[in-house]
């Protein structure tokens, strides 16, 4: 529209020089996620994990910034100021601020905002941070805007997408996209699609507005509920429980559909009481769907089928 435009990117916050931080877009298409871009003079951003050492490019840390535009401090606030104000790990002369967002640093050295360290989520025991996930999505050529919550039990919550597009997208294609560049527990359940995101009055994304949507009707099940058998029954059971969602697909992975190693065990736990055969965990993992797994508690091997002994 206006080639000739010169867009400039800056991230600041107020504790330190506003603008500490800057992307300068030289004519190339703006894609998402948008870099915060490179230190200005006399400042330093640092990507550094829990234990204050520098990750690696590519891999997302806490954002610390260092220089001569740093504030002194909170007035009045001698609490929060020796929180948010830290010595430099690599140089004890200096100070650092804890600015409680995340990113990561591109191969080219420009820095990517991801979001904020408190809205990371707990998902079986891993640390996942809502912004790289949506980042990925954004990075796929049909999705426009994307948001990802929490919901369920807060003890055992799974992820939930919202995406924006111009066209109807499967889910399906979505997880494999995800699945190219992500661990498996980091892939939502489900995908929402929406006309827009909702933001609050000062134009940030309104994760409460997403969390009050309802979930939209489960696709139609590739098989039959009904005619199941007792078997296939037993173990989606099991799989609802522990996954924490319907088991509508009898062909369905249970390590694709947000199963892990612990998740494999508690679904041992529930099926090999009252089995009719013996079951190890090793089968879970080898009859990763319900109609192998199924088959097997009937005494058959549903790939060849020939009975097993």
């Amino acid at each position: 529209m206006a080639p000739s435009t010169r867009i400039v990117n800056e991230y600041g916050p107020t504790e330190t020089v506003v603008g500490c931080c800057v992307h300068v877009f030289a004519g190339e298409d703006i894609q998402d996620p948008v870099p915060i871009g490179l230190p200005i003079a006399n400042m330093s951003l640092h990507l550094l994990n829990s234990a204050g050492e520098p990750v690696p490019v590519g891999v997302v840390g806490d954002i610390f910034i260092g220089g001569t535009g740093l504030g002194v401090g909170y007035v009045g606030r001698p609490d929060l100021t020796a929180e948010r104000f830290v010595t430099d790990p690599r140089q004890p002369d200096r100070r650092l601020y804890r600015t409680g967002d995340l990113g990561r640093r591109r191969p080219d050295g420009a820095i990517e905002y991801l979001g904020r360290i408190d809205d990371q989520l707990k998902i079986r025991g891993m640390r996942v941070e809502p912004g790289e996930i949506e980042a990925t999505l954004c990075r796929h050529p049909d999705i426009t805007a994307a948001a990802v919550i929490a919901v369920g039990d807060p003890a055992n919550p799974r992820l939930r997408a919202f995406v924006t597009s111009p066209c109807v997208i499967d889910c399906t294609t979505l997880r494999g996209f995800l699945g190219e560049s992500l661990p498996s527990y980091m892939i939502p359940d489900d995908f929402t699609p929406l006309d827009h995101l909702p933001v609050t009055s000062n134009g940030k994304l309104d994760r409460k507005t997403l969390a009050k949507l309802r979930t939209p009707a489960a696709a139609a099940a590739p098989t039959d509920l009904a005619g199941w058998s007792e078997s296939e029954s037993r173990v989606a059971a099991a799989w609802s429980a522990v996954l924490n969602k319907p088991a509508t697909d009898l062909d369905a992975d249970f390590f694709q559909s947000g199963g892990d190693s612990l998740a494999a065990v508690r679904v041992h736990n529930q099926l090999v009481t009252g089995a009719l055969r013996p079951l190890s965990i090793t089968d879970i993992f080898r009859l990763p769907t319900i109609r192998l797994l199924a088959a097997y508690l009937d005494g058959r091997d549903e790939r060849s089928g020939e009975e097993f002994l």
